[in-house]
């Protein structure tokens, strides 16, 4: 008796560590779905990465004096992983800056960039920021990586993304 209910205990904890890693599995399938791999060389990503960079100061000076209107304010974070130089980019919501570095709130979940978790604060310095956003009212500024990924969405896709967003994208890039 004592025999049976050892393997039944053995046997129900295998169950339960089966689901456990089927369901991080799914998850982490599910996390993959949702993220852009973009080649480093994506002539077309590179341009808007070096156009963010190019135009940061006016989001700085937006950020430093922002209109009533605007009411997000967002940086994209170059987050290195594994060897070598690959980055995983993600957002940072709630940004600040003062002077040397940002500071935010991770956006998504960092799926490659281990060590970090959403909502984690984190900072940044200015050579590790890869787009800026601004929302002011329902207009999207900046957001230069997002507009190469939104050239390459059906017109339904890039609907259902201003819907979920909240706010509406232009055919190109707007400046504060």
């Amino acid at each position: 008796m004592a025999t049976e209910l050892i393997v039944l205990v053995l046997f129900i904890g295998v169950i339960a560590l089966f689901i456990s890693v089927n369901r991080n599995r799914a998850k982490r399938t599910s996390d993959l779905r949702n993220l852009q791999f973009v080649s480093s060389n994506d002539a077309a990503m590179n341009a808007a990465i070096q156009r963010a960079k190019e135009t940061l100061p006016l989001f700085i000076a937006e950020l430093s004096h922002p209109k009533p209107t605007q009411t997000n304010f967002s940086v994209k974070a170059m987050l290195p992983y594994g060897l070598g130089n690959s980055t995983e980019h993600i957002w940072l919501d709630g940004v600040t800056y003062d002077g040397t570095i940002f500071m935010g709130k991770l956006a998504n979940e960092p799926i490659l960039a281990k060590g970090m978790h959403l909502h984690d604060l984190i900072t940044i310095k200015p050579d590790y920021v890869s787009d800026w956003m601004i929302v002011d009212k329902d207009r999207l500024l900046g957001g230069f990586t997002l507009h190469v990924l939104i050239k390459n969405m059906t017109d339904e896709e890039k609907k259902k993304y201003e819907v979920t967003s909240g706010y509406t994208i232009g055919e190109e890039a707007e400046l504060p």
